[in-house]
């Protein structure tokens, strides 16, 4: 954005320097333009003008199709925002203000525009590459005021953040990114989870929930390893780990992913499914649309919840059973369930039981061991379970899946943090006195991820075989000779 006043302003500063007095008087009248720039907010400004012209009589824009932010809708605010902009330029020229050069104008356009579409001054957080969350709280000053104060954590670490934001304003700034989906925050309402139009998940508490005003933590959806190749080159995997795990997901075996929180199930996740077999149809199903696949025939659902107001209607909710008990009718290849935090694990697993090959999920769990007590208590959630043995259902969980992958996130000597698988391990589906059979494959020994020497299962080597690999192919992969992780199996001796 130009501006011919702006061009000539800069003409007379550029000839002035030629004179020590007229240097003199632009230096002066530069050093007053700072001083009237810093003492009058004119962000602020442009926010109340902004907010004034985009009301519905006078921008024709609704409130719900700046809830909704279509393309179309952005640029008409964009325009409208830098109509205000100039305005403010205008007046600025004729003695009405401060005059603002073309540099301090952009900067007001981009500081409005992410303020209506964004996050306002956290917006430049989510562009940073190494960051993962981004916390803020509010920190009490005098018993009627409260300040914020706002942190990221980082594969570097954590990190405190220099923000100029109010507890207001960070309260506007989540109501305006859940508007979409319905959702408030509000002293009726004072726990919100949600979505931002990012794809980063957020969740806030309000006081009286929050001492002493509001907390915020947002979860930035960033697929950083989106391969297997990434989670090679990433130290995330060993080559021989990748390409036994490829054998796998092509051979259509089920595989769970676990880990504790910030481990990198959902990156590792996904770059299992992108690894499929591209004739394949898959059923996604999310809380959040975080994964992206790489086959033509897929599906995404994602599970819906309202805002639990008085008098809402539960039943307008669409849980991951429900859409797990849907993904059943659609003629799916495979399953992929993003998180499991409820009783739609015993809908996954009977599933799996019931010819549906090669699913694909993630569940919480502080170590390998504890992935199938996890499976366990979650199925238990399920009321058709009540009746069934313990004996039994631990039956049906260990001969639902054939691998478990276990991630961690682990401290650096230089305080960053690494992503790494840790174990690898079958499940052969038998249970011997109450103990399910495990034999881990690959483990993490001797400072990097080691095939044990293990072979794989007799019923399961039979699963490889089916697809059409050899005894030499499951040695190739176990060994490291070759990379299988491509979806291109490679020519064999037989």
């Amino acid at each position: 954005m130009r501006n011919i006043k702006t061009d000539n302003y800069n003409n007379r500063l550029a000839v002035g320097v030629l004179d020590d007095t007229e240097s003199t008087l632009s230096d002066a009248f530069r050093e007053s333009q700072e001083s009237a720039l810093n003492s009058i907010d004119l962000k602020m400004a442009a926010r109340q003008a902004l907010r004034e012209r985009l009301k519905p009589e006078k921008s024709g824009i609704g409130l719900r199709d700046l809830d909704e932010a279509s393309p179309e809708t952005q640029k008409k605010v964009e325009a409208i925002s830098r109509a205000v902009v100039s305005d403010m330029q205008r007046r600025g020229f004729a003695g009405q203000g401060p005059v603002i050069l073309d540099d301090k104008a952009a900067e007001i356009l981009h500081y409005l525009m992410d303020w209506q579409f964004g996050a306002g001054p956290l917006e430049h957080l989510f562009h940073e590459p190494d960051v993962e969350d981004i916390v803020i709280n509010s920190i009490p000053v005098s018993p009627a005021q409260s300040r914020i104060e706002v942190w990221t954590y980082r594969q570097s670490g954590k990190r405190r953040e220099s923000v100029d934001i109010s507890p207001e304003e960070v309260q506007e700034i989540v109501n305006r990114n859940a508007a979409y989906q319905g959702r408030s925050l509000n002293a009726t309402t004072p726990i919100l989870n949600a979505q931002m139009r990012n794809g980063s998940r957020i969740n806030a508490v309000l006081n009286p929930v929050c001492d002493p005003q509001i907390s915020v933590t947002i979860r930035i959806h960033r697929l950083v390893a989106r391969t297997f190749d990434d989670l090679v080159q990433y130290g995330t995997l060993t080559p021989a780990a990748a390409s036994w795990l490829g054998l796998c997901v092509q051979s259509g075996l089920a595989i769970v992913v676990a880990g504790g929180t910030s481990s990198g199930k959902t990156n590792f996740l996904n770059a299992l499914a992108r690894i499929m077999p591209p004739h394949l149809r898959v059923v996604c199903i999310e809380d959040t649309r975080e994964l992206d696949l790489a086959v033509p025939d897929q599906v995404h659902m994602v599970t819906v919840l309202r805002q639990p107001t008085e008098g809402a209607d539960a039943s307008r909710n669409v849980t991951q059973r429900q859409l797990v008990a849907n993904a059943l009718r659609m003629r799916p290849d495979r399953i992929i369930l993003g998180e499991v935090r409820d009783a739609a694990a015993w809908d996954a697993i009977k599933a799996c039981n019931t010819g549906h090959q090669g699913t694909l999920l993630t569940v919480h769990a502080e170590d390998a061991d504890g992935v199938l007590t996890r499976l366990m208590q979650l199925c238990g959630e399920a009321p058709e379970t009540a009746n069934i043995p313990e004996k039994t259902l631990k039956d049906i969980v260990a001969s639902a899946f054939q691998y478990v992958v276990f991630l961690e996130r682990r401290r650096q000597s230089d305080g960053s943090f690494h992503r790494e698988v840790t174990e690898i391990v079958e499940l052969n589906g038998f249970v011997s006195d109450g103990v399910v059979n495990q034999k881990p494959i690959f483990l993490y020994q001797n400072g990097r991820l080691e095939w044990t020497k293990n072979w794989p299962h007799e019923r399961i080597k039979h699963r490889f075989f089916d697809a059409g690999f050899t005894d030499r192919d499951i040695q190739d992969a176990l060994s490291g000779r070759v990379a299988l992780w491509d979806g291109k199996r490679p020519l064999s001796d037989g």
